[in-house]
């Protein structure tokens, strides 16, 4: 019987090709660890090494990014919109927000009245949202036309920061909630108005200590939420209904320690915090492919119609935007339904394992113009329209027409208007 695999556990080690024959040798047994024992003990044994080696984990060998220029950090969320990294700070409401373009280069130290303790950027409502220490707000930073916080927090919920005043929330955006770890064997969920979900345990590895304010979440399916082993640099990744990890990162010896605050996840990305300096470790996690195509029911409109939008290749979640591919958000889902006044070019990108995909399918919508009074056709003379079949007040020619409505003509003649009229119903139908 031969055992394959080189699966460390602790100091002990299963050797290449190594069989079952070569282990009863005493010498052999000394070497790994074994003491003296029977040929059933020893394939037992044998078995359970290689069952604990089964979680995969990857080494991730050095940083690829630092956002230098920060005080207090608490954490660091990512705008795939603009292409901005933010790096929050705590201690004060003066606490700064700093802003770094996507190659780590700092463009902005912006305060906001708001003593932060978790940060992320919601791509549904393209806000960058976090939670405070203490007081318990939701709330979220204004942004500019560049993609940088610009004047107080607006607070959206009270009844945060969860368990603890010291914590930082992180957003799970596939519910909207918000989720908050205390260093103990479970983290807690709590609604976007701060109502309490209840709470998901988790078990923690033997050695084995986390950060004891902030998880983070990454979207990976099956290894949705982790936690920073600062003691032996290593993040751990958990399904979101919690158990055992299911999967774990190895960073380097020179990774920061931070038992806690300082621990995030951006960009696909782990970023972790040392005298001012965010450090980003990239994972392996793989971006998805573009969309192929994006079909729509009607590529060509009436103002005030709607039309629905298909992306074919979907994988995840889709984005939409207008203006450009990563440009103006409208909304997420697929399909979807829009309804243009101008003619208008939509942009469907994927999102999915917390990346987005490297391009966007598009489609062109043309709006016509919508119809008008001055559009309605009877025969006659001095046509004048109106709402009712008697009364009212004629309509101007300017006037919009609506669907399904019924409209009435009357005729003048000789100065003397008709008081029978000719009514008609209208159909607005997509070309």
């Amino acid at each position: 019987m031969l055992f394959k695999g080189s699966v460390p556990t602790g100091n002990i080690y299963i050797k290449r090709n190594l069989s079952v024959t070569e282990f009863k040798d005493l010498e052999i047994m000394k070497r790994y660890n074994f003491i003296k024992t029977d040929r059933l003990s020893l394939i037992v044994g044998i078995l359970l090494l290689v069952q604990v080696g089964a979680v995969a984990q990857t080494t991730i060998t050095s940083s690829d990014i630092t956002l230098s220029g920060t005080i207090t950090p608490m954490s660091v969320a990512w705008n795939p919109t603009y292409s901005r990294y933010y790096a929050s700070s705590g201690g004060s409401v003066l606490s700064p927000i700093t802003t770094f373009s996507s190659s780590g280069t700092l463009i902005a130290t912006t305060t906001h009245n708001f003593d932060n303790r978790g940060l992320w950027y919601n791509s549904s409502n393209g806000k960058l949202e976090g939670t405070n220490y203490d007081n318990g707000y939701l709330g979220y930073y204004p942004l500019d036309g560049t993609g940088t916080p610009s004047g107080d927090v607006v607070v959206t919920a009270t009844g945060f920061p969860g368990p603890q005043s010291q914590l930082g929330g992180i957003r799970n955006f596939n519910n909207g909630e918000i989720l908050f770890y205390s260093g103990s064997t479970f983290f807690s969920r709590y609604s976007s108005n701060g109502v309490l979900q209840g709470t998901v345990n988790i078990t923690i590895p033997n050695g084995v200590t986390f950060n004891a304010t902030h998880m983070i979440y990454t979207g990976i399916s099956g290894q949705e939420v982790g936690f920073y082993d600062y003691t032996n640099k290593q993040v751990y990744l958990y399904s979101i209904s919690g158990g055992s990890y299911s999967y774990y990162y190895t960073l380097p010896a020179s990774a920061p320690a931070n038992n806690s605050y300082g621990f995030a996840y951006a960009n696909g990305r782990f970023f972790l915090s040392s005298d001012g300096t965010w450090y980003g470790y990239p994972t392996t996690a793989t971006a998805p492919t573009n969309p192929t195509s994006v079909t729509a029911t009607y590529s060509t409109i009436c103002n005030g119609s709607s039309t629905q939008l298909t992306a074919s290749g979907a994988v995840g979640t889709v984005y939409w935007y207008t203006g450009s591919c990563g440009g103006a958000s409208v909304t997420t889902g697929n399909p979807v339904t829009v309804s243009p006044t101008t003619n208008t070019t939509y942009y469907a990108q994927n999102y999915n394992n917390s990346q987005f995909s490297a391009g966007c399918a598009s489609i062109a919508i043309i709006v016509n113009p919508r119809p008008t009074v001055a559009d309605l056709q009877a025969t006659g003379t001095g046509i004048k329209w109106y709402l009712s079949s008697s009364g009212g007040t004629a309509l101007a020619t300017t006037t919009l027409l609506v669907n399904n409505t019924h409209y009435w003509a009357s005729q003048t003649i000789n100065g003397v208007e008709s008081t029978n009229r000719f009514e008609v119903v209208v159909s607005i139908t997509n070309p």
